[in-house]
């Protein structure tokens, strides 16, 4: 087997390196001398991407007190938390601030000031959790490095496989930085020694209504893009359409009701979206994501409401 050296290579060749795997292999374990297992998964394209990641240990780490407020008090011992916790944290940005700022966003602070100004927490999960998972001042250190070393989002608990994930995006890099890899290798381990032994409390984990309302709004949208042009051109008048071998088109030269209603339902769509958007833009906050979420929602509602005015226009005529 092809064995590489580490100097001079990109970061899944120092991963590689540390794994002692060829050049070729694209998934593969790194296994640390204390016995933890990275596994490393690496997709080759225009943009490289890697996804390293090492399973949250129930009993891995010394029992620690928890913040006083969660669950009525201190107590020692494992942590209760409904899994998975989908327990995300990235660099924060202009933007996170901005939402913060307006009152729309809510993100859990850990009352560790160059951690909080550094890093964004988006979780459901209740307030005082969060804050005792991150207790230990070596994770909030670990989550900074990795941040730091580029690394997108550090996942923790995000899916019923109970593992700590980062997502990587890779660029070529004239001269990489050599020693990155270990960095990131040794980040995720320390981060995953710091965290509290957790055990599963059997709730449920929080639902994010807004996204899931966000994405039902761009469903209607999408499928509003097909069945309003069927609509236009099936029930159109038969002297408003002008077909071809290529497809068929509205003439609105051909008569005022060709086009005109549509015209009509098209605004009066746009216009009676208008209080919705006003609600939303008052009921869509408190949650990390809640500018995003709002605004796709008002977008979603402004073209399904367009669309169904230009539907009932044409059903009306």
């Amino acid at each position: 087997m092809n064995r590489i050296d580490p100097s001079d290579k990109t970061l899944v060749e120092q991963l590689r390196a540390l794994a002692g795997v060829s050049a070729d292999t694209n998934a593969f374990d790194i296994v640390r001398e204390d016995g933890r297992t990275i596994h490393v998964r690496f997709s080759p394209g225009s943009t490289d991407s890697l996804d390293v990641k090492t399973a949250i240990l129930e009993h891995g780490s010394p029992p620690r007190a928890v913040l006083a407020g969660y669950r009525n008090g201190r107590r020692e011992g494992p942590l209760l938390v409904p899994r998975p916790m989908r327990l995300l944290l990235r660099k924060e940005t202009a933007s996170n601030r901005e939402g913060k700022k307006s009152g729309v966003d809510h993100e859990i602070q850990t009352g560790d000031p160059s951690f909080d100004d550094e890093v964004f927490i988006d979780t459901l999960i209740n307030d005082d959790l969060v804050r005792a998972i991150l207790a230990s001042p070596d994770a909030r250190a670990a989550i900074l490095s990795l941040l730091r070393d580029k690394c997108h989002t550090v996942r923790i608990d995000e899916t019923s496989a109970g593992e700590i994930s980062l997502d990587l995006v890779e660029f070529t890099q004239p001269a990489p930085d050599q020693a990155r890899g270990a960095r990131i290798v040794d980040a995720l381990v320390r981060l995953a020694a710091s965290l509290p032994p957790l055990r599963a409390s059997g709730e449920a984990p929080p639902m994010d209504h807004q996204a899931a309302a966000s994405t039902a709004g761009c469903v209607f949208g999408f499928l509003g893009l097909i069945v309003t042009p069927l609509v236009m051109f099936g029930l159109a008048p038969s002297h408003c359409v002008e077909s071809d071998g290529e497809g068929s088109s509205l003439v609105c030269s051909a008569g005022p009701e060709c086009c005109e209603p549509l015209w009509v339902g098209f605004f009066a769509g746009i216009f009676l979206s208008l209080p919705m958007m006003l609600l939303l833009h008052r009921m869509v906050r408190g949650k990390p994501n809640s500018s995003t979420n709002r605004f796709i929602l008002q977008c979603a509602t402004l073209v399904v409401f367009a669309e169904l005015g230009i539907i009932v226009a044409r059903l009306w005529r």
